[in-house]
This record gives structure tokens, sequence and C-alpha cells, in this order.
């Protein structure tokens, strides 16, 4: 099975291939597809993962 990403900024799904650039963040590494993307999050962490998470808890509840 392929290991992949979720860009935490516009929700690509990509590989270690497709992985443009990356940054650390209380101690969890996010990937980006993009040089843009990991500069908006670099500029506000809380607010991407903050907003991620709640479109993955909406989407799983959703699915049952």
């Amino acid at each position: 099975m392929i290991k992949t990403y979720i860009d935490f900024v516009c929700g690509v799904i990509m590989t270690h291939r497709t992985v443009f650039a990356q940054s650390k963040y209380n101690g969890q590494t996010y990937y980006f597809c993009s040089k843009g993307d990991k500069e908006v999050f670099d500029h506000n962490p809380p607010r991407y993962i903050m907003k991620f998470s709640k479109e993955l808890m909406h989407h799983h509840s959703s699915v049952a």
C-alpha cells in the first residue's frame, strides 16, 4: 500500500513523490503540494489543523 499525505490547506492527497514541501508544528509533520500552501499554513497552523480536523470529523460522521 502506498502511503499518502493530505495537504491541510487545500485538501489534496499526495504520495511521497508529489509532496512539494513540509512543515513541523508541535512535533507533527505536515505536507503540502505547493510552496504557497506551506507559507499559508506556517502563518497560522492551528487554523488549518482545526479546520481540516472538523472536515474529517464531518465526513466520517456523514458516512456512517
